[in-house]
């Protein structure tokens, strides 16, 4: 029986850290495309400064989420081994999206209509935050 939950755990780390890469190459094809080619450029002001920071916010939420509940099925998985797991995953969690979110802000430079924003910075920090919070 204890196989099994232990294969269970393994196999559930594993979807949870796919699923991690595959969203960190979701916000990086999101964020990195020029900005012609995404929808509601007809947009101004606020409405499309509020549009951009919920979209950080939300691309990161979901980043830090995938990666803090990966920690914790990898904390299951090698819960009976001698392997030990850092004590602050949480701030971890952060500040690894923290620096992706600022690595594909600098990676935005160069690309046609993009730009380095602060605010932008602020707001996937923001979704981190929240994202990488999970009691336990």
């Amino acid at each position: 029986m204890g196989d099994h939950k232990a294969m269970e755990d393994r196999s559930k780390a594993s979807s949870y850290k796919a699923l991690t890469l595959l969203w960190a190459l979701v916000c990086a094809v999101l964020l990195l495309v020029p900005s012609a080619d995404l929808p509601g450029q007809e947009w101004s002001g606020i409405v499309k400064a509020a549009i951009e920071i919920a979209v950080h916010i939300g691309l990161f939420f979901v980043l830090a989420w995938l990666a803090a509940n990966g920690f914790s099925a990898v904390k299951e998985a090698i819960e009976s081994s001698a392997v030990a797991l850092p004590a602050d995953r949480k701030t971890q969690v952060f500040a690894v999206v923290l620096a992706y979110c600022l690595l594909l802000e600098i990676l935005q430079i160069p690309v046609p209509g993009r730009n380095f924003e602060l605010l932008d910075l602020v707001a996937g920090g923001l979704g981190a935050v929240v994202g990488s919070w999970r009691p336990g």
